[in-house]
């Protein structure tokens, strides 16, 4: 899509939309706020500004999208049936006055971003639960039916047991970084800190062992990059991948 004027025409064959619908979102684009006084003013028509406001606010009022319409729509619009998509999760939080706002989000990497595709608001601060994961996901799989899943992309927050066994069972693929005091257990039965098996790193050095280690009581295999900073950054993969590290920045 090289241009936003393009967006009506593919919004009215994709979802059917009608135009005031389909001229509402191309005026978010546009202005790049959710104000409705803004956007009332982006809108071209020749009802009263105050008028559009009244619009506005019954639009946001009655009108609800369909995820699963919508979340398809997006996929169509960026990737065909033959690609093979790797799902992103994360996590964001934060204060709006006096409402807490935690948001769990699915998404799919394209070209180094995330393309927000299903999301969950959790009715608490802090981190998400395995429940709460499994649930997105379940929520999600009739928006991805038909695509070819490459593979699970998440940070710190997003390691457990249980977790990783559901997306096992599942057959989806993972690539998690996980925090560097993490606790290992090898081949041979000895246990430490993940760290002590990347300690001799230099920066912008990568590593990746090519025997599985036990992590939460699952199988996974390590990849590490030293950081220019000094930091390391410790992927853990279901499946024995030397691109690891790659696929994760994704």
């Amino acid at each position: 899509m090289k241009n936003i004027s393009e967006l009506p025409l593919i919004l009215k064959a994709s979802l059917g939309w009608s135009k005031p619908r389909t001229h509402l979102l191309c005026a978010l684009f546009a202005v790049r706020t959710v104000n409705l006084k803004v956007i009332a003013n982006a809108i071209r028509s020749l009802a009263t500004e105050d008028s559009r406001y009244r619009q506005l606010q019954r639009f946001f009022t009655d009108f609800e999208f369909s995820y699963l319409q919508l979340g398809r729509f997006l996929l169509q619009l960026f990737f065909s049936k033959d690609d093979s998509l790797y799902l992103t999760i994360d996590r964001t939080n934060w204060q709006l006055g006096k409402c807490n706002i935690n948001i769990l989000m699915l998404g799919v990497a394209y070209k180094n971003v995330a393309i927000p595709i299903c999301w969950m608001l959790l009715n608490k601060k802090g981190n998400s639960n395995t429940q709460e994961r499994i649930e997105l996901l379940n929520k999600a799989s009739r928006i991805f039916s038909g695509y070819p899943i490459a593979g699970l992309l998440g940070d710190r927050e997003f390691i457990g047991q249980t977790w990783f066994r559901h997306l096992q069972k599942n057959r989806i693929a993972f690539y998690i970084r996980i925090k560097k005091n993490a606790t290992i257990v090898t081949r041979k039965g000895n246990t430490s800190r993940v760290d002590s098996l990347f300690i001799r790193l230099k920066p912008n050095e990568a590593y990746y062992i090519d025997e599985a280690v036990q992590l939460t009581g699952v199988s996974v295999f390590l990849s590490a990059l030293r950081l220019l900073g000094g930091e390391l950054l410790i992927v853990a993969s279901s499946k024995p991948e030397k691109k690891s590290i790659e696929i994760y920045a994704r």
